[in-house]
């Protein structure tokens, strides 16, 4: 994936984050809706820095040292995750609900990114 698409994943955690947090405002209790804020703003927070560690090493060429910095950033989310579990009161299905925007965003950029992909290649095949 190129800069651009990673920003489009991260585009798509803002949103989709935002419509959980709202979901849950209007049909969920209090610790559900801190549980969605809490796993939604963590998921934002993570791909944002994977998106700015991917576009600094790929400035630089510089591959192990990106390979360092995102195993440094994944240990430090699931410390985030853990102390979550651990020591807050957020409802955790709420808390997984909204970590789990990220993964929406990337299935739907990706399904963006091939079917463009498919059409560039059926117009170079006419």
């Amino acid at each position: 994936m190129e800069e651009r698409h990673l920003r489009s994943v991260e585009i798509g955690n803002l949103v989709l984050g935002g419509i959980a947090v709202g979901l849950a405002a209007v049909l969920a209790d209090a610790r559900m809706l801190e549980g969605v804020t809490a796993g939604a703003l963590l998921a934002i927070v993570n791909f944002h820095l994977v998106r700015r560690l991917v576009a600094a090493f790929a400035r630089r060429g510089a591959k192990g040292p990106l390979i360092g910095a995102l195993i440094g950033k994944m240990a430090a989310m699931m410390v985030a995750v853990w102390a979550e579990i651990r020591f807050t009161h957020w409802n955790a299905v709420g808390f997984a609900a909204g970590l789990s925007i990220f993964i929406v965003s990337i299935f739907a950029v990706s399904l963006r990114y091939i079917a463009s992909a498919r059409a560039e290649i059926t117009e170079r095949a006419h």
